[in-house]
């Protein structure tokens, strides 16, 4: 089951381009899933195991952001987003019981999980054009705190950090319809929550995993390189980039 909801604001100041537009963001979810499996011989149940994963989830998540053209091809651009996540799992084993044809419950592989992550982040970027030289610079800084709590095995496990991500892209306007562009960013990949379980759990009777509660996101810091060539409305362009995962 998935419910979602959102609200839209939208200003418009008399300038054309200065605009301020926020929206928020809610969404919740409740998922589960169950894994049988039986080993059968001459007719009969002979042994088995059942895995099941359920549990709720909540988002809500806040945008703002502020758009000022300082010219007319330059604007400057600003914003901020806060992102909270709730989230409850179940992971819990069954081992088949022949002499009662029922799934025991097994606590030793049988756990509850509750997440919690806020993210709140402010940006600024400014763009703009001098003669055929194209150009946009940014900066984002974020904070992230995460909490992990494995319930009723006063277990805790918390990320508390801060972060930036500079951005930078230029473009250059050459003759014949040619243009030569170049970039850098710096951008993060963070962990799904099965990654983070500090505890072995089973998917099925055949596979388990176990994850890390240290985790750190994964930073990558991407630069790129292209030519790009108009023939009317065709279009042909070479890219190269070079790419570095940090925390892999």
């Amino acid at each position: 089951d998935f419910y979602t909801a959102t609200l839209d604001y939208n200003h418009n100041f008399s300038q054309k381009g200065h605009t301020l537009v926020g929206q928020f963001i809610f969404e919740k979810s409740n998922s589960s899933d169950s894994d049988i499996t039986k080993v059968i011989d001459n007719n009969v149940v002979s042994s088995g195991q059942k895995s099941e994963e359920d549990g709720p989830e909540t988002e809500y998540r806040f945008k703002l952001d502020y758009t000022l053209p300082t010219g007319e091809k330059n604007k400057f651009e600003a914003g901020l987003q806060s992102r909270v996540e709730l989230e409850n799992t179940r992971n819990s084993m069954y081992e088949y019981n022949p002499a009662t044809s029922t799934f025991d419950f097994q606590q030793l592989y049988s756990h509850k999980v509750d997440y919690a992550t806020n993210i709140h982040s402010a940006y600024s970027t400014y763009s703009g054009e001098y003669n055929k030289l194209g150009y946009q610079v940014g900066l984002r800084g974020e904070y992230t705190y995460r909490f992990i709590s494995l319930a009723g095995e006063n277990k805790n496990f918390t990320l508390d950090r801060f972060d930036y991500y500079p951005t930078l892209h230029v473009s250059y306007t050459l003759p014949k319809d040619q243009q030569v562009m170049a970039s850098y960013t710096r951008r993060i990949s963070r962990s799904h929550g099965y990654n983070l379980e500090p505890f072995l759990t089973w998917e099925d009777a055949h596979n388990v995993r176990i994850g890390n509660p240290s985790l750190k996101p994964e930073f990558i810091d991407s630069y790129e390189l292209s030519y790009q060539k108009n023939f009317g409305k065709n279009t042909i362009s070479i890219d190269l980039y070079y790419r570095i995962t940090n925390n892999k």
